[in-house]
């Protein structure tokens, strides 16, 4: 009793909802299942996998989900060949929450606040709850609550929507030529070994606002959608030649690579729906932005590299590499760079062998140069 400031024992409780349960899935549930196989013999191995994964949100309606699978395969075919593949896929789909902060579009610090007196649904006069023409219950708005009117954290959680997917796909081969028996004579130390690879990405991301409460009730709603992909590919040449003479070792290398890649990006949002539950953009009246961009690098490149040593104790090695990207002019794409360097390993003289508390201990030195090409791709079409 307000006038008393007692109890009144006839008083019956009228609304008393705990908001923080409405949002929060009781028992999330996570389901994972992987089923793999190998086998192979002497010269050949392989394994092959799946996988499924499906979790479920804290925050109800967010929602985990993975297909995966895996390939990978060596074989030695004879003894002077190798080859293999390494492959694996992966396509996630996401549905989540953003909001952060503490305003209103932040679903746990405003089921948090708000206090249990006041209603999630509207209740009729008799304490039931108010439906609509489906049977559904009418979330309350609270148009006249002291604090937060006009929203409802509830309705937002469900009838605003954010999600994503995703596709991931790489793949690696490789061929080797190999003269390391020692039936091949003078030719005895060379391998050839050929490389390729591939990465593809490509995701889709859309974010929907409702038109009757939140961020967007006051413009009727908003869809923004967004698509990226990009598509890499490296393919490399490396010749080496490493042999040993007595004390001397020689290790030679020679060597062409090229990469390229290859994205695009393209992004919308529109405003104004003549109802909720639309989910694309053709369905709203008014753009509000647009954009897109598209890139492309490459860079090629020529390498050799030398390394010898002497009773494993003096060292010498030397590199020179010539690099185009695809970033600068034409008439200046190509820039030359070399390095060189020595070592000398002092533990390994005889006069250090009665020092035992040095295990290791070696002096180098080197110098070279070196480029940068990170520097953007400035297109005339992108300014």
């Amino acid at each position: 009793d307000p006038m008393t400031g007692k109890i009144n024992p006839a008083a019956n409780l009228k609304y008393h909802e705990d908001w923080k349960d409405e949002i929060t899935t009781h028992n999330p549930l996570r389901q994972e299942y992987q089923l793999a196989v190998t086998g192979g013999n002497s010269k050949t191995q392989y394994l092959v996998s799946m996988g499924y994964l499906n979790e479920q949100g804290l925050l109800q309606t967010t929602e985990f989900e993975r297909y995966s699978g895996r390939v990978n395969i060596d074989s030695q075919a004879r003894d002077w060949l190798k080859l293999g593949l390494n492959a694996s896929f992966a396509q996630t789909g996401t549905n989540y929450n953003s909001a952060s902060g503490s305003v209103v579009s932040n679903l746990w610090y405003t089921t948090q606040i708000m206090a249990p007196i006041y209603p999630v649904y509207e209740h009729n006069t008799d304490g039931s709850f108010n439906l609509d023409a489906n049977g559904n219950r009418i979330y309350d708005y609270g148009l006249n609550r002291i604090a937060l009117s006009n929203s409802n954290a509830i309705a937002l959680l469900h009838e605003d929507k954010e999600n994503s997917t995703r596709d991931n796909f790489n793949a690696r081969t490789y061929i080797q030529l190999s003269t390391d028996d020692e039936k091949y004579g003078t030719w005895r130390g060379f391998t050839l070994t050929a490389n390729f690879g591939l990465d593809y990405f490509n995701t889709q991301e859309m974010t929907y606002n409702n038109p009757y409460t939140g961020n967007a009730a006051t413009i009727s709603g908003s869809l923004t959608k967004a698509a990226q992909r990009k598509l890499s590919y490296t393919f490399n040449q490396l010749l080496t030649y490493k042999r040993e003479f007595g004390s001397h070792e020689l290790d030679l290398l020679v060597g062409h690579e090229y990469y390229q890649l290859k994205q695009n990006f393209l992004g919308a949002q529109k405003t104004g729906f003549p109802f909720g539950g639309l989910f694309e953009l053709s369905a709203a009246a008014t753009l509000s932005a647009a954009s897109s961009q598209t890139d492309k690098y490459s860079i090629e490149s020529y390498l050799s590299r030398i390394n010898y040593n002497f009773g494993e104790k003096y060292y010498v090695s030397g590199s020179f590499r010539t690099d185009g990207s695809s970033r600068f002019y034409r008439d200046s794409r190509w820039g030359q760079f070399w390095s060189l360097g020595a070592s000398w390993r002092v533990s390994q003289e005889n006069f250090m062998q009665s020092v035992n508390w040095i295990n290791n201990l070696t002096l180098k030195a080197s110098f070279g140069s070196q480029g940068n090409d990170n520097i953007g791709s400035f297109y005339a079409y992108q300014s």
